[in-house]
């Protein structure tokens, strides 16, 4: 499984991620911390999952949820907001 992390602060990225990487079958955790490199991670990584904060700082995560809709719409998307 391949999993999409979105999420500007460097804390809580890292945090997820280690998380997410504890958990069994869990082969591929990719962390950013943009819109621009989630957009682009998600075109190229095609994650099976993405956690997708709001608030980034170079736009909203819900372009990026959009975005997801249009061209990979079976990708699961959880989204965050702290």
């Amino acid at each position: 499984m391949r999993m999409l992390v979105v999420e500007d602060d460097p804390t809580i990225r890292m945090l997820l991620v280690r998380v997410l990487r504890s958990l069994p079958h869990l082969p591929e955790v990719v962390a950013v911390g943009t819109l621009a490199a989630g957009s682009a991670a998600c075109a190229r990584l095609r994650p099976d999952l993405a956690f997708i904060d709001l608030n980034l700082p170079d736009g909203s995560g819900l372009t990026l949820l959009d975005e997801i809709q249009a061209s990979q719409p079976a990708m699961r998307r959880l989204v965050l907001s702290v």
